[in-house]
């Protein structure tokens, strides 16, 4: 891999940490979103359900708009920064909740190396350098 560098504008590049990766923390989501599903609808998610993804997508996608919204609302009117920061923190576990299910009813989850090269290909394009645990390239 090519060493990465700044480009005039770029935010700084990420700083290693003790933290675990997100992308491992988010394949365990979309297997636990998985999982949730089975064991809900007795199936995973498949095509030609007689569901419209697309439909569900936007739905899902529109709600997101809202949680965006309303982060964007809390923050300008937050009393602190502690305030501000559990507020954050409740709307990003309701939009990731939110937009998991979407996934689900959008991809068939039993192919994670798919899954997981959409969820790179996703996070690349929005300039994110990504290292791989596993799986697709």
């Amino acid at each position: 891999m090519s060493e990465l560098r700044e480009r005039p504008g770029d935010q700084p590049l990420p700083t290693p940490n003790e933290h675990a990766d997100i992308q491992s923390q988010v394949i365990a989501d979309i297997e636990a979103r998985r999982d949730l599903g089975i064991q809900r609808y007795g199936t995973a998610l498949q095509p030609h359900n007689g569901r419209d993804a697309l439909r569900d997508l936007y739905e899902e996608l529109v709600d997101g708009a809202m949680y965006v919204k309303q982060v964007m609302v809390e923050r300008a009117t937050a009393a602190t920064p502690v305030e501000h920061g559990r507020r954050i923190h409740a709307v990003i576990f309701n939009a990731v909740t939110e937009e998991s299910r979407a996934l689900d009813r959008f991809l068939s989850l039993t192919d994670r190396d798919k899954v997981t090269a959409a969820v790179v290909a996703a996070l690349a394009a929005h300039g994110y350098a990504i290292k791989q645990v596993g799986g697709a390239e």
